[in-house]
């Protein structure tokens, strides 16, 4: 095998899980659940992509709608990985190159040996993947309910609501012409 293939994520779901753990080291404190300290043993960060690859002729729209916003989430807008949509013929190559059956999607690290070149082209001539919305603008602050009632009563009824008034029904002649 490559020397570089350590530094790949092969496959849908390897690539997903990378960009999930990606994700929740940026995960805001707020949305943090408390961490059980485990002494001695602290993973490391996991290595940020730079580029994502995927056909996506050769999976279901749903599986591939979700990884735009999986880049998002998993680094800041700078150091982003830039996804790639590939052709079936270039996902035949790439899987023939890396001697499996198949390579939907391929993850590849920033510190890759030999993709300097590589990566310089795909930085300066791709653009990120831009979701404003989940862009986090500012810390956000509790600001409590502050509710102001006012007590009011209800005016009394005149006496010309309360008596009941007659209709009188009137009847329309029909006259013979």
């Amino acid at each position: 095998m490559p020397e570089i293939t350590s530094h790949l994520t092969i496959g849908f779901n390897t690539t997903i899980r990378r960009l999930e753990a990606l994700s929740q080291v940026r995960r805001p404190s707020s949305f943090s659940k408390p961490q059980k300290s485990s002494s001695g043993s602290s993973k490391a960060e996991p290595t940020n992509l730079f580029a994502v690859l995927v056909c996506r002729r050769s999976f279901p729209e749903v599986l591939t709608s979700s990884i735009p916003s999986m880049l998002v989430t998993a680094a800041t807008k700078p150091s982003r990985a830039r996804l790639i949509d590939i052709s079936p013929q270039s996902e035949a190559k790439i899987a023939e190159a890396l001697k499996q059956p198949r390579v939907g999607v391929l993850g590849i690290e920033f510190d890759a040996p030999g993709v300097n070149n590589l990566s310089r082209f795909v930085l300066e001539n791709i653009h990120e993947v831009d979701i404003p919305w989940l862009e986090q603008q500012s810390v956000p602050t509790y600001l409590p309910v502050n509710i102001e009632s006012t007590a009011i009563t209800p005016k009394a009824k005149s006496s010309m609501d309360t008596r009941k008034r007659k209709g009188k029904i009137h009847e329309a002649s029909t006259s013979e012409s």
